[in-house]
């Protein structure tokens, strides 16, 4: 009787059939590891068999035996009667994706229980903050659904043929846009598109309008068949949804507040609502919510509806799971986990960050990166920091009326610069400038 979850049978008949048949060995490669198999020696003759067809070598009885026998194992298996038992065994490859299914079931049923040993003896040992082990048995076992193979290393060369492909599909197609398409041409053309594992901060001062525009990267995004998430820490569901139907209906906002509406007004809610419904747009309003909560909603969405972006509204309102000495620690913090969170689950990240007044005692009164308040850890852990400027706020007579200058002060794998959008007030929206 084993200790855990286990199926030898299964197990034995995978490695029979990989012995034998080339797509099963496939197969196998594609869908389990070493770790999968219960029994020593079966995560043994596996990891033999794998290195042989990664070596192209053809697999059969002769070469399993002297691949065992040149790595030292093969007596530690019990010699060459093992490989003839497994080999003699009476399965059939037709039934590997059943096999597969079994072995990779009892590899996750394994793997739970012993994640929740661990989770029972730190919380009856009462050494750690029970916070701290809710965060990191949760992120195990987001891991263990994930449900695919993850590497401690990886092969340049292998790296290197999936750059190889990216540039071809590119050369194909010099126009194609590599990451999320935000909707706003020139930032597209700057950023290639929104990158997976990057972390954006957005900054501003008040009044320029860092909602309306994360709001309107969101809806764009998410017009385009992407599902994401948007976390509103300051504005309720409702007014969020209000705002998406007015900007994407093209409905003034002060008329639409008020219900004030003419017979084309009612039209454009409608065919507003019916267009924003059939969008995969995930939202949160929950006021002082923790950065664990925000990451443990994310893991939920990536492995449920496999979202691609995430936008927080805002960050210094996001509350850190443990105090710090000071609050410019605690952003520190909730930054770096923001970014460690984009890496894990390989999304975007867009956040918005307040700025502080230093903007306003300069005669240039753009924002730049030292304006980023109270933690200049933001700055570090961001790929790419833009700031959002209308001088028309500071300058009513300036010849540029109705354009915002969103200025990219950090870019980490790209290019920095200004580029000019229209912001129409009316409809809390902006669009790309009319040239």
């Amino acid at each position: 009787m084993y200790k855990y979850p286990s199926d030898i049978d299964a197990e034995i008949a995978i490695l029979n059939s990989m012995i034998f048949d080339k797509e099963a060995l496939l197969k196998s490669e594609e869908n389990l590891t070493e770790d999968d198999f219960y029994l020593e020696n079966n995560k043994i003759i596996f990891k033999s068999l794998i290195s042989l067809l990664n070596s192209k070598i053809e697999v059969d009885i002769i070469t399993l035996n002297n691949n065992l026998k040149e790595n030292g194992v093969l007596e530690k298996i019990g010699g060459k009667e093992t490989i003839i038992t497994i080999a003699e065994s009476f399965y059939t490859s037709s039934n590997i994706d059943y096999h597969i299914k079994i072995v990779k079931e009892k590899s996750l049923a394994r793997k739970l229980i012993k994640s929740s040993e661990i989770l029972i003896k730190k919380i009856k040992e009462e050494k750690e903050n029970i916070f701290d082990i809710l965060e990191e048995t949760e992120k195990t076992i987001f891991n263990i659904f994930k449900n695919k193979k993850t590497d401690d290393y990886y092969l340049l060369k292998d790296i290197l043929m999936d750059k190889i492909e990216s540039l071809e599909n590119i050369y194909k197609d010099p126009k194609k846009i590599k990451g999320l398409e935000t909707g706003f041409i020139d930032l597209d053309k700057i950023t290639s598109g929104l990158q997976k594992s990057d972390l954006i901060v957005i900054g501003a001062r008040p009044s320029m309008g860092k909602t309306a525009f994360m709001l309107n990267i969101a809806q764009n995004i998410a017009k385009n068949e992407v599902p994401i998430a948007f976390f509103s820490l300051e504005m309720s569901k409702e007014q969020i949804a209000d705002r998406l139907i007015s900007s994407s209906g093209f409905i003034n906002s002060d008329k639409f507040k008020n219900v004030n509406f003419e017979d084309e007004d009612w039209l454009k809610t409608a065919d507003a609502i019916s267009y924003l419904a059939k969008q995969n747009f995930y939202m949160n309003d929950k006021a002082g919510i923790k950065i664990n909560e925000i990451k443990n909603i994310c893991r939920k969405l990536k492995l449920e509806k496999n979202i691609e972006l995430v936008v927080i509204d805002y960050l210094q309102l996001i509350s850190n799971n443990s105090k710090k000495e000071n609050r410019q620690q605690e952003l520190a913090e909730i930054s770096r986990e923001l970014k460690i969170l984009a890496k894990d689950l390989e999304i975007t990240i867009i956040t918005a960050t307040q700025l502080s007044r230093a903007c306003e005692q300069r005669q240039n009164k753009r924002p730049m990166l030292s304006d980023i308040r109270e933690s200049g850890a933001i700055e570090q852990d961001a790929d790419i920091v833009m700031f959002l400027y209308r001088d028309e706020y500071y300058n009513p007579d300036t010849e540029i009326k109705g354009i915002t200058e969103l200025i990219i002060g950090k870019h980490r794998n790209g290019q920095t610069g200004t580029i000019q959008l229209n912001f129409l007030n009316q409809y809390t929206k902006f669009v790309n400038l009319s040239k």
